[in-house]
């Protein structure tokens, strides 16, 4: 939960496996070039998928090409309801419910019970926000070709993959920048955002455990507010509930249209 003492916390020591380690903030100047290399890697990722003769343009387009009909529909189902969940988390927010100046003790009341059913709500229209896109998408892809159903399934797969680089680079590159040995963080943990990548494990914490606790204790300890909870804080004084904070994944860019902007041409460039 956010509260106020995170609006100013920039460093915090931590012990993540058998490491006692510190974690600062990223500067401006860090956050910018974390970002370009984010976007770098998913310019990459899409280059390597669309020209032929590559591993990746083989694993991700290949199979596709003779898959059957059934198998691409699965394929589109799958990966678009992955983005319309991404969509739904962008679009439908909380919203924010002030004390009015000199409230009664029922108008308190009433706002207060409206913060707490809020996530609720929030919940329950993302995932309607989901299912009927879904819906709207089985019934299209009802009336199209299989070469119009091939592009599509091409497309979502190229967008989910290139979202899945930008996610990659952006945790990286904050795991090289945020990790230090020393409280003083004069000694990197890693050398570039490449050996976080490349880390090894531990003899009791696989490789991928490792990376989630040194990105948790970043993201829960460090960078958990953002400008959408500034808002909420800064809005809900008075609130007996601290306010969740945002996800990071969330500033992930958008890396495919809908399929519903599809609808004319069948398909469409994430």
């Amino acid at each position: 939960m956010v509260t106020l003492g995170d609006l100013k916390t920039t460093k915090v020591r931590a012990t993540v496996g058998s490491s006692e380690l510190t974690f600062r903030a990223l500067s401006h100047f860090e956050l910018q070039e974390r970002d370009e290399a984010a976007t770098y890697a998913m310019v990459q990722r899409r280059r390597d998928i669309e020209k032929p003769g590559t591993r990746a343009n083989t694993i991700y387009y290949g199979g596709l090409e003779t898959s059957s009909v059934e198998e691409l529909q699965s394929n589109i189902f799958i990966n678009a309801v992955r983005q319309y969940y991404r969509d739904s988390v962008r679009t439908i927010r909380a919203k924010i419910y002030p004390l009015p100046d000199n409230a009664t003790d029922e108008e308190k009341s009433d706002v207060l019970q409206k913060r707490e059913d809020e996530p609720a709500r929030v919940r329950a229209e993302q995932n309607e926000y989901v299912k009927k896109a879904s819906d709207e998408l089985t019934e299209r892809n009802k009336s199209l070709s299989r070469e119009e159903i091939l592009r599509m399934a091409k497309n979502l797969q190229l967008g989910e993959q290139i979202n899945v680089a930008w996610v990659q680079a952006f945790q990286d590159y904050t795991l090289y920048a945020c990790v230090y040995e020393d409280w003083e963080c004069t000694k990197r943990v890693f050398e570039s955002p490449e050996a976080v990548a490349q880390m090894p494990g531990e003899p009791d914490m696989g490789k991928k455990q490792l990376r989630d606790e040194l990105l948790a204790v970043y993201f829960e300890k460090v960078d958990r507010v953002r400008e959408s909870d500034l808002i909420n804080f800064f809005s809900t004084v008075g609130s007996t509930e601290s306010v969740p904070p945002s996800k990071p994944e969330d500033s992930a860019p958008k890396t495919s249209e809908s399929v519903k902007s599809r609808k004319s041409r069948g398909g469409g460039r994430p």
